[in-house]
């Protein structure tokens, strides 16, 4: 539970890019996200969001 929680305090303290991931994140016509969670072999956490209509 204390690493689930550091890791959404992690990914709400993150800045966003100005790269468009917010525009994304905000627009209304999609209708779908996908979410992946992996820890590689070295423990590290990768996290991957997929937006479609």
């Amino acid at each position: 539970m204390k690493a689930a929680n550091g890791l959404t305090d992690s990914m709400l303290a993150e800045v966003p890019p100005d790269d468009g991931h917010r525009k994304n994140l905000l627009n209304k016509d999609l209708k779908r996200i996908g979410l992946s969670v992996v820890r590689d072999s070295k423990g590290v956490t990768w996290m991957v969001q997929d937006f479609v209509n």
